[in-house]
């Protein structure tokens, strides 16, 4: 219905109409109670149905323009994206680095708007083949990737089903100072040694892989969330502590989650896994 509507009435396509009627058709309405209830888990004191309608505003936001992504260009970044510190933005254009972001929908237009700003972007991602949903998305997956990619600068989506391919490139990318993108806001159960870090009462245990090469290699590490604001894309950036400890970074990292989190809580798509977490006062008696 969207790719319709994009076709016919590309002048009109922030329209409240279409978003009354893509919250009506969203598959997310299937997980609307987990969502809503994990909203109120964590925040107790939020309008939750308001921030629930938010959420959804922003996937359809971002199916919107995913389907303009091969006309994007910094123009439309003036336009739609604000950056409230372009000091950080310009700090990570010149470091190159590792920036650990998070889903918010808008990862992938991330991605290109930080191509267009001229800055190299690499990011890691699993291959949508390996996805269960891939015989019902597929086509659409891999035109997100495909069609973001155009604005990488140079850069590509690593994907993370050959991990020998993986290392080598994420230690060359930021030998040479460029930027690779990586999202590590989801639980990844391991045996053995592995860090952890508190969202709202929870632990997370994330993937760590990309954080211990940025930190053997010494390379800037960064957080950003990006998710509409004020009728904006805004890009929020925190330069995190990576002076040599994994805790350090991944406690930061969620640290910096929480704090987005508690300004707009319909920033976070996480709020589907969120009540599967397991609780920190269960694990720290």
């Amino acid at each position: 219905m969207l790719t319709l509507w994009a076709r016919v009435f590309k002048k009109h396509l922030q329209s409240r109409v279409i978003f009354s009627i893509g919250r009506w058709l969203s598959p997310f309405q299937l997980h609307s109670d987990r969502i809503r209830r994990s909203m109120g888990l964590a925040l107790p004191s939020i309008n939750v149905i308001h921030y629930w309608h938010e959420w959804l505003n922003s996937h359809i936001r971002f199916i919107l323009d995913f389907l303009t992504y091969r006309s994007l260009d910094i123009d439309w970044v003036k336009r739609n994206v604000d950056v409230p510190d372009p000091t950080l933005l310009a700090a990570l254009r010149n470091s190159g680095g590792l920036l650990l972001t998070y889903h918010s929908h808008h990862q992938n237009t991330l991605c290109c708007a930080l191509g267009l700003e001229g800055i190299t972007i690499s990011a890691i991602a699993a291959k949508p083949e390996d996805s269960p949903l891939f015989q019902y998305i597929g086509r659409w997956s891999t035109k997100v990737n495909s069609d973001s990619e155009l604005h990488f600068n140079g850069g590509s989506y690593i994907f993370t089903n050959n991990l020998r391919k993986l290392l080598h490139a994420t230690r060359d990318l930021l030998a040479k100072k460029e930027v690779i993108v990586c999202l590590c806001d989801f639980n990844q159960p391991r045996t053995g040694i592995h860090v952890s870090a508190k969202l709202f009462g929870r632990l997370i245990s994330p993937p760590t892989g990309a954080i211990d090469i940025a930190l053997k290699h010494h390379a800037p590490i960064y957080a950003a969330m990006f998710a509409p604001k004020n009728g904006k894309l805004t890009l929020e950036l925190k330069r995190l502590e990576d002076s040599g400890e994994l805790e350090a970074v991944v406690t930061g990292y969620f640290s910096f989650l929480e704090s987005c989190i508690r300004t707009n809580p319909a920033c976070w798509q996480g709020w589907e896994w969120f009540e599967n977490l397991p609780s920190a006062e269960q694990n720290n008696p």
